[in-house]
C-alpha cells in the first residue's frame, strides 16, 4: 500500500477527514467478524456471505441504527443463518 492514510471529502459537510489504515481496519472489524461467522461457523459460501454482509451494512446505514451489525454478532448461529437466508432473498 502506498500510503497509511487517505483523504476523502466528507459528504455531510464538505470537510476533509483523514483516516489511517488502522482506523479503517478497526471500523470494519465487526463486519469481518460477521463475515467469518457466516463462512466458518455456518459454512456459507464466501461470495454469498459477502453479499449478506454488504446488504446488512447498507441496511445499517439506511436505518440509521449504527449498531445493527454489532448487535447481530450476539445472535445465536441458527438465527444468524436464518437472517442470512432472508438477506439473500431480499
Amino acid at each position: 500500500m502506498a500510503s497509511s492514510s487517505s483523504t476523502k471529502p466528507n459528504p455531510d459537510n464538505g470537510t476533509i477527514v483523514i483516516v489511517t489504515q488502522h482506523e479503517f481496519n478497526q471500523f470494519h472489524k465487526i463486519d469481518r467478524i460477521l463475515f467469518t461467522r457466516l463462512v466458518v461457523s455456518l459454512g456459507r459460501d464466501p461470495r454469498e456471505a459477502m453479499k449478506v454482509v454488504a446488504y446488512l451494512v447498507w441496511l445499517e446505514k439506511m436505518s440509521k441504527d449504527f449498531q445493527l451489525v454489532s448487535k447481530l454478532l450476539h445472535w445465536p448461529d441458527p438465527s444468524l443463518n436464518d437472517l442470512g437466508n432472508e438477506a439473500i432473498l431480499a
